[in-house]
């Protein structure tokens, strides 16, 4: 897999590594920036927080997390990372990979 980091209008996500099912990426959020509220059918993700100020909601249950926390999202499952100070995350994810698998509900840059 070749690296590349993508921007995004909440910050950028970079991927490190990927293999039969799995990825491996960091995400990085901008100060006051929240991703969409989304939900994948074919794919789980789990994130480590590595740096920063990172919330989350996942399934309607907002939480707020420090650096080495867990954050497990099952397929399906409406979810969502925000930040007030910006910060980092690892990104594991399980199942199959591609754009058209992001199902959006909420986003503040207009996208669908």
């Amino acid at each position: 897999m070749k690296r590349n980091t993508v921007k995004r209008p909440w910050g950028y996500f970079t991927n490190l590594e990927s293999g039969m099912g799995w990825h491996l990426k960091t995400i990085g959020i901008k100060p006051n920036s929240r991703l969409s509220l989304q939900s994948h059918r074919k794919r789980s993700e789990t994130w480590i927080v590595v740096e920063g100020d990172i919330g989350s909601v996942v399934r309607g249950r907002e939480m707020r997390h420090r650096v080495g926390d867990v954050i497990r999202v099952p397929k399906r499952a409406k979810h969502r990372l925000f930040s007030k100070r910006g910060g980092t995350l690892v990104e594991i994810g399980f199942g199959v990979f591609d754009e058209d698998d992001i199902i959006r509900y909420e986003d503040d840059y207009g996208r669908t």
